[in-house]
């Protein structure tokens, strides 16, 4: 029990880092074991046994056992054992697969193979990828992900750090690097998963970090299997006590996707979808903008994000506040309360409905504003059905009119479908409920929703 209140406890901070979008994750060789490449310790198995190598006298060190086994059968050797052992065979993880969908931009990794690469083509996400100090030159953008090689990739064989030769000459020709990977691990919190630390490259880069920021270092979070014996619990309270790693535990690494998927599901929970436009001649702009612009700072306030596809006006009222905000905290980038993403023009009729499909799933809550006064606002129409097919929390404003409207009275038409909202269907409806008091209703309907979603699954 003392494992699970201390995970929980663990997991709920971890999440508000990623709220606000300035997290990254670092993946060991534990990971690509989903696509069917091996552990560190058995790259160097058959090599080993071959040059008849104890790996566990050397406490599983594969840059100490790769040195023995390159001076005694050459450097190509143990390249070429490598190059076969890390083809994948299933290249798709299902790790992988939900650490890209929690949108994390960066993937730092100690791995040589081409598993993270291949996962992100998948979800056919652009990437770059750095591998050195020379690299670093690339410029950074905040639209696509990034790959962080520390060991180098087989793909320049010559800059892979296999060897304990490599490691050391790396400590010198790739200072920048290093440097960089503590700039990220002061600046960023890091979720671990797949790693065990026991090359301890981001162990020396915490503790060159704490001689100068003493115990001031940043919040890390690493998925561990609970441990089975005292030098196990003693290693990972170090890691907690000394450079502030906090555990998350789980019974077996293959629970790992499961945990994921609770967490990404918890991040969705903290995202509101707004669908609208505003196109009907006979309602005043300023009356709408001033409406958006009290939902938005409630909504942010609340620690919610904002998910929008940019309707006709109201998209234009919602990013406007979202950007005086973000300026008004200190300059804070607008994407930690908003992500925008609108329609293009070149869209077909089947590419809009994907489109739609993707930013009701990326929320929980979707919420229908104006619209349409005709039965010709096709768009909000098809978000309102796909936001009940995915089961989603609808909430209609019906004072706004339009299809918001339309909606709300399909709702109450239906009402034992939508028990979240028995209890406000009359102020809601009230023709005039535009003030203070009808964002109050929709925060509680947000919050009472999501307490009752984080008890099922187990936050």
């Amino acid at each position: 029990m003392k494992f699970e209140i201390e995970s929980r406890i663990n997991i709920k901070n971890f999440l508000s880092y990623c709220i606000e979008r300035n997290s990254s994750v670092f993946i060991g060789c534990g990971t690509p074991t989903e696509a069917g490449l091996p552990l560190w310790d058995e790259l160097f198995s058959n090599l080993s046994r071959e040059c008849e190598i104890d790996l566990k006298s050397y406490n599983y060190n594969t840059f100490k056992i790769a040195q023995f086994i390159t001076n005694k059968l050459g450097r190509e050797r143990v390249l070429e054992e490598i190059r076969f052992k890390v083809r994948a065979t299933k290249p798709l993880s299902p790790t992988l697969q939900l650490l890209i969908e929690m949108n994390f931009n960066d993937f730092w990794t100690t791995n040589f193979d081409r598993t993270i690469e291949l996962n992100l083509e998948h979800r056919n996400k652009v990437y770059e990828v750095f591998t050195n100090s020379l690299s670093l030159k690339k410029s950074i953008r905040n639209d696509i992900s990034y790959i962080y090689k520390i060991n180098g990739s087989l793909g320049e064989s010559d800059n892979a750090l296999v060897t304990q030769d490599d490691l050391e000459k790396s400590e010198i020709n790739n200072q920048l690097y290093y440097s960089f990977l503590k700039r990220e691990l002061l600046t960023k919190t890091f979720l671990f998963v797949g790693y065990s630390f026991r090359d301890e490259v981001v162990l020396k880069c915490l503790a060159d970090l704490k001689k100068v920021f003493h115990n001031d270092l940043r919040d890390h979070y690493s998925i561990f299997k609970k441990p089975t014996n005292n030098e196990e619990l003693f290693y990972y309270q170090d890691l907690e006590q000394r450079y502030k790693i906090h555990p998350i535990y789980v019974d077996n690494h293959s629970e790992i996707p499961v945990l994921l998927g609770k967490i990404n599901e918890n991040l969705i929970k903290r995202q509101i979808f707004i669908s609208g436009s505003l196109t009907d001649k006979g309602i005043a702009d300023e009356v709408a903008q001033n409406f958006v612009d009290k939902l938005v700072k409630a909504l942010i306030n609340n620690n919610n994000r904002i998910i929008s596809g940019h309707g006709y006006k109201i998209g234009y009222y919602v990013s406007g506040t979202v950007t005086q905000l973000a300026r008004d905290k200190s300059n804070l980038k607008t994407e930690k309360f908003l992500e925008m993403l609108p329609f293009s023009p070149n869209f077909t009729a089947n590419d809009c409905t994907n489109h739609r499909e993707y930013l009701i799933s990326k929320s929980r809550c979707c919420l229908f504003i104006y619209g349409r006064n005709d039965e010709d606002g096709i768009g909000m129409r098809e978000e309102f059905e796909i936001a009940q097919k995915l089961k989603k929390v609808i909430i209609p404003i019906p004072s706004t009119g339009g299809n918001a409207l339309r909606f709300y009275k399909e709702l109450e038409n239906q009402r034992d479908n939508f028990p979240y909202l028995l209890k406000y269907y009359e102020e809601l409806g009230k023709e005039d409920a535009l003030d203070d008091k009808i964002i109050k209703i929709i925060i509680e309907i947000i919050n009472e929703t999501e307490d009752n979603a984080l008890n099922l699954l187990g936050l």
